[in-house]
């Protein structure tokens, strides 16, 4: 009795060992699979923000270089005469409805403003209207100057060059709503001279840019299993989270401030999860294939706080003339949640085979000890 015993409590942690070397190998290869499918779910949103960009640029060019603009330009100074000034503002003001009517008519968000600088940095004109903005200096906003950070520094100096060339500015927070915003600038240029006049720029909240993706890049199987799938926006420059589609609202009895709140909303991007995303960049833009930077198997989202924290499998891709990565991810649990109910299921069969051997053997003494007593009884 003993013997069957013993080797079966042998064979017993073999199985359950090669029940898991199995399942871990599946585990491996079906979060493999699933990355590979929100690779290309991020790769999709990748284009499609960079088409957004080029698209919402190429309006600001167009009309940047447009004759019935160009001959208005003398309304972008100060001094000019109210008239002059009146007839430039009100071109705008047509500019920026007919864009909004578009935009509208597609189904796609509109910019929070516009607004039109004159080369020294002064907002000469702002949709909608506000005081708070109108002839402050603006010179040391990156939008204007185009190096890649505001400097709040160089305020009051009115010897800073404008840029030259279309721009996507860093977030800042708008000193008229406070909500954090990015701006695509491009220069508004002489004709005549090629001389630089002013800039004009369109500011897009960080909290709608990817209010119109998630349903387009997701496939359903995707955007089923409860909304557990997400995508986010990072920027490498600033190291932040520029949008999420799961990004909380600030609760209005919270005692936060508005910026603590938007800083909750946009909190800071792990070190290693910046440098990991700049190499990927790096691989990118030199037309290099991707080394697995694309990916991470057991990444934490930034805007999770500890108590919600849940693993999930992720991929990355580089927007295109831009320093944001397009991530999607889902959580780790729903993507492996076949190779569990295989393991469960396997480690359920080996139990009921255990138990099954087990009654076989506690029969099989009884029936050797029944017929032993019966043997003994003839005896007697």
């Amino acid at each position: 009795v003993l013997l069957p015993l013993v080797l079966l409590a042998g064979l017993v942690p073999l199985a359950i060992q090669a029940i898991r070397s199995s399942t871990r190998a599946y585990e491996q290869t079906l979060a493999e699979r699933a990355a590979e499918s929100d690779l290309v779910a991020a790769r999709l949103l990748a284009y499609a923000l960079e088409d957004e960009l080029l698209s919402r640029r190429r309006f600001l060019e167009e009309w940047a270089a447009a004759p019935e603009l160009q001959t208005l330009f003398a309304g972008i100074d100060a001094a000019a005469p109210p008239e002059t000034r009146a007839a430039l503002h009100r071109q705008l003001d047509s500019i920026r409805a007919e864009i909004d009517r578009v935009r509208m008519a597609q189904g796609l968000p509109t910019d929070e403003s516009w607004f039109l600088t004159d080369a020294a940095g002064a907002q000469q004109w702002r949709s909608p209207a506000s005081a708070v903005s109108l002839g402050r200096p603006y010179a040391w906003r990156d939008y204007f100057h185009g190096q890649g950070a505001d400097r709040p520094e160089w305020r009051g100096r009115t010897d800073i060059p404008p840029l030259t060339q279309p721009h996507l500015s860093v977030p800042f927070e708008s000193e008229v709503s406070g909500h954090l915003l990015i701006a695509l600038s491009v220069p508004l240029r002489d004709s005549t001279t090629g001389q630089v006049r002013g800039v004009l720029g369109r500011t897009i909240p960080l909290d709608s840019l990817l209010i119109t993706y998630r349903d387009r890049v997701l496939n359903p199987d995707q955007r089923g299993m409860g909304g557990q799938w997400s995508i986010a926006l990072y920027d490498l420059h600033s190291s932040v989270v520029l949008d999420h589609s799961f990004s909380p609202s600030p609760s209005p009895s919270s005692a936060d401030t508005d910026s603590e709140a938007e800083a909750r909303r946009h909190p800071p991007l792990p070190d290693d999860l910046r440098e990991q995303l700049r190499q990927l960049q790096h691989e990118v833009t030199t037309g290099q294939d991707p080394q697995g930077a694309q990916f991470r198997f057991q990444h934490s989202d930034p805007l999770q706080t500890a108590a919600t924290s849940e693993e999930s499998l992720a991929a990355f891709w580089p927007v295109t003339g831009s320093q944001w990565i397009a991530v999607v991810q889902e959580p780790r649990s729903a993507a492996l949640r076949p190779v569990r109910e295989i393991r469960n299921q396997m480690l359920g069969y080996a139990l009921a085979g255990i138990l099954l051997v087990l009654a076989m053997m506690a029969a099989a003494v009884v029936i050797v000890r029944r017929a032993l007593q019966s043997r003994r009884a003839r005896r007697e």
